[in-house]
């Protein structure tokens, strides 16, 4: 399939993330060879510039900047995925988990936990 598709934009990023998702990790789940995750996101940042349409592209940055602990690039990635289509689901999703996490705010603190565990408070 490589051989006949290689010159297919779409194609290599679909291949490049999926080789991505296929590297070891460690026990936190973060990839351990990041030379790999580098060569992924230079291939899908190449297809974004050629495809800005391509909203898929910035859902698989948004992933690979989440799974490396950088959830605010991560939130950026997975909002302009929802400017490219505002339907991308995925997208959706990661932004309202990342959303009620706290996660990637300027804060750094996680509002929606801290409200939670002030609820709950051991007396």
């Amino acid at each position: 399939a490589y051989d006949k598709n290689s010159e297919s934009t779409e194609f290599r990023v679909y291949f490049a993330y999926t080789e991505y998702l296929m590297l070891p990790r460690d026990p936190k789940g973060r990839p351990i060879d990041q030379k790999a995750v580098s060569v992924a996101r230079d291939e899908i940042q190449a297809a974004i510039e050629t495809l800005p349409e391509f909203d898929h592209g910035h859902f698989m940055l948004g992933r690979i900047s989440l799974d490396n602990g950088e959830p605010g690039k991560a939130k950026r990635e997975f909002q302009q995925a929802l400017n490219v289509n505002r339907k991308n689901v995925q997208a959706m999703r990661q932004l309202r988990l990342l959303n009620m996490r706290g996660a990637g705010d300027s804060s750094g603190g996680s509002a929606f936990m801290d409200k939670l565990k002030s609820l709950f408070k051991r007396k």
